[in-house]
């Protein structure tokens, strides 16, 4: 069921387009929504430098279906290895006939992953560019850069004893690493897991006392205060649109739902624009 919903070209689409805001806000490595995100499936696809660098340092794959497989990140290596593009694995020797459905549907299933991959790749890319700019080595910013393209939504990310209900409960677990991800960058708690808001508050009174920082306090603060002022400013836009649109029959029209869910602008002679929120980070 998941599996269906995930494949469907709207749901790839609009996936994508929650996913360049997500990652806009929930990192702060000058992420550029939808150009670096592109750049990163052009990597993916032509499996370059950077897609090469990205997997030896152990990131994750995109889409929740594959992330956590290891048989996927070794499918994943010999692809590399073998250099070969994904035209060829989606559509294959199509003299083949029905004997090639098998790979035609293995393909599919590579390219639903691909949008997904190609935005933590380009967060990846963007994260190592930095931590080279703050010092790092080229594998100390390696492993730093793959920690924060996975810990971006890590799907891997799980107890025993949830096994049951992820797989019996479509998207549980994506609901969960997403929420769960927010509330880790709007308290301040990027790297320390464990720590929550007493590392955020302890980062916080010591930059106003004007006590050193740990180079991961830094960040934590900085990924913070930067995520909540790009909350805001969705909240503003939102705020915007209701109080251009409010008295317009088209946006009321539209319902509460496509109004809660995405950005509803009214296209005149019944029609409109939706773009899609990305869930919770939108609840300004």
């Amino acid at each position: 069921f998941r599996t269906a919903i995930t494949s469907w070209p709207d749901f790839l689409m609009i996936n994508y387009i929650r996913d360049q805001f997500s990652a806009w806000i929930l990192t702060d490595v000058g992420y550029t929504p939808f150009v670096t995100g592109l750049g990163g499936i052009a990597d993916e696809i032509r499996q370059k430098q950077w897609a090469k660098s990205y997997n030896a340092a152990g990131g994750i794959l995109g889409g929740m279906n594959v992330a956590a497989l290891h048989t996927a990140r070794v499918d994943r290596d010999i692809r590399s290895l073998r250099a070969k593009g994904y035209i060829a694995n989606v559509f294959g020797d199509m003299n083949g006939g029905w004997s090639n459905v098998p790979g035609a549907i293995k393909g599919l299933a590579r390219l639903t992953a691909i949008t997904e991959t190609g935005t933590r790749l380009g967060i990846y890319k963007k994260a190592y560019q930095r931590a080279i700019a703050d010092g790092l080595s080229e594998y100390d910013a390696s492993v730093e850069a793959a920690y924060i393209a996975t810990d971006y939504i890590d799907f891997g990310l799980n107890g025993n004893k949830m096994l049951t209900a992820r797989r019996t409960i479509p998207f549980l677990n994506a609901q969960l690493q997403g929420l769960y991800k927010m509330v880790r960058t709007l308290g301040g708690d990027e790297a320390a897991r464990r720590k929550g808001l007493k590392f955020a508050l302890g980062a916080f009174f010591k930059s106003t006392k004007n006590l050193p920082l740990s180079r991961t306090e830094k960040q934590a603060i900085r990924t913070g205060r930067a995520a909540w002022l790009k909350m805001m400013s969705l909240g503003l836009i939102s705020a915007a649109l209701w109080a251009v649109f409010k008295d317009d029959p088209d946006y009321e029209e539209a319902g509460e739902y496509l109004r809660t869910t995405g950005w509803v602008i009214p296209m005149g002679n019944g029609k409109i624009a939706y773009i899609p929120k990305p869930f919770e980070l939108a609840m300004i």
